[in-house]
């Protein structure tokens, strides 16, 4: 999804990214707690998006 919003489907891809939002989130804790260093990379693509509303 990051590589289709680089090649200028942006719209596209945030959309899918805020539809997979909350397994995105599950992804985030998952490797937060093995020490990942690809957490910090998850966490980036989280702080891009709006939170989730109820």
């Amino acid at each position: 999804m990051c590589e289709l919003s680089a090649r200028g489907g942006t719209e596209a891809a945030l959309t899918l990214l805020r539809e997979h939002r909350p397994g995105i989130e599950v992804l985030h804790r998952s490797l937060s707690t093995r020490d990942s260093p690809y957490a910090d990379v998850v966490a980036a693509v989280l702080a891009t998006l709006r939170p989730r509303t109820p």
